[in-house]
């Protein structure tokens, strides 16, 4: 849903700012661990750059997002107010503005589930806060 919101704002000239929020209690409480594409699409092939003699690892759907957020020539704010968990947390790695409330809880929760983390995080996040902070916030004793 997100990715063509972000890829329909891009096309209105109406639009000067991508203005994202949650509804509720939570900013985003995270993917669907069980959520299945039935035609996985590959990083490049989201990327546009696809071709048959080219390998294509599927992609997750937070990359996906990720990617779109990255490719914005539009400015992307969030308003974050309650818990932003997993993808809730990478997908705004790439946003231009996040807005926090006193009540928004940041996790990075993929290691203490046994799964890598995702949505390009281990890219941006060292970029943003450094190396020594994001190596303390995405292993599993954190």
């Amino acid at each position: 849903e997100i990715i063509d919101v972000i890829s329909s704002a891009q096309s209105d000239d109406d639009t000067r700012v991508i203005l994202v929020t949650g509804q509720g209690k939570a900013f985003c409480a995270g993917a669907d661990l069980g959520l299945s594409d039935p035609e996985p699409r590959g990083f490049a092939d989201a990327l546009g750059g696809y071709d048959e003699t080219e390998l294509s690892v599927p992609a997750d759907h937070a990359g996906m997002v990720t990617l779109q957020a990255m490719r914005s020539t539009k400015p992307l704010v969030a308003a974050v107010n309650g818990a932003a968990v997993g993808v809730g947390c990478t997908m705004l790695l790439p946003f231009d503005f996040v807005l926090a409330s006193e009540a928004a809880r940041f996790q990075f929760v993929f290691t203490r589930l046994g799964i890598v983390p995702e949505g390009c995080s281990t890219f941006f996040l060292p970029r943003l806060v450094g190396m020594r902070t994001a190596l303390d916030w995405l292993p599993p004793w954190r």
